[in-house]
């Protein structure tokens, strides 16, 4: 298969990091560790409050890890935006 370009908008590969290609063919590589315990809007710790739930001890923001995941790489960068 050498010599075949294979276009990606967004992947993950190896080691956990997200690969990203913007508009501009630019690739953006972000590593999501913590992006499901960081706080989106105060960027504090968050504590786990159930399963797979967690809440902000500084703003009392509470939401379930995947979304607090979606919405940190969201603004990193390592997410579409529609």
């Amino acid at each position: 298969m050498r010599g075949i370009v294979v276009r990606i908008e967004y992947a993950l590969i190896g080691n956990g990091l997200i690969v990203r290609e913007d508009l501009n063919g630019l690739i953006k590589v972000v590593n999501p560790k913590i992006t499901s315990t960081k706080c989106p809007f105060c960027h504090t710790k968050m504590i786990e409050v159930g399963y797979r739930r967690f809440k902000c001890t500084k703003c009392v923001f509470e939401e379930d890890g995947d979304a607090i995941a979606i919405i940190n790489l969201s603004k990193m960068g390592a997410l579409p935006t529609q």
